[in-house]
């Protein structure tokens, strides 16, 4: 993806953010929007994905929605299709990740007031 069409998914993903979606739900959706994939599944397949696996400190819901975007744009319809695309794009998406956030893990990438958002009381 070239770095306009990046930026623009970011913009997207933080939009649908702002109005109330979480991280994997937002990004996985603006990944879709922007390769022109529309389907009712969507957001709502990322929803437990969100705020680090479902609320377990796991991996960055933000990551795992742009881990299932890679998919949607290179991921096998049939056993007879190659995985690299989706490994090779989705070992680099992790990496760069890392690079920017330090970790791949919610507890350790989440700002405070992000996680007061994303752990609401009640």
């Amino acid at each position: 993806m070239e770095s306009a069409a990046i930026a623009e998914v970011r913009k997207s993903a933080e939009e649908s953010f702002a109005s109330g979606l979480y991280c994997a739900e937002s990004v996985v959706l603006a990944i879709a929007k922007a390769e022109g994939i529309a389907s009712n599944l969507l957001p709502k397949i990322a929803t437990a994905f969100c705020s680090g696996m479902a609320r377990s400190c796991g991996i960055c819901g933000a990551l795992t929605g742009a881990m299932m975007g890679v998919s949607l744009v290179l991921g096998r319809s049939t056993p007879n299709e190659f995985v690299q695309p989706a490994y090779t794009a989705t070992q680099c998406l992790i990496q760069t990740f890392e690079k920017e956030f330090g970790s791949r893990d919610f507890s350790e990438t989440a700002a405070d007031d992000e996680s007061e958002r994303m752990f609401p009381a009640g």
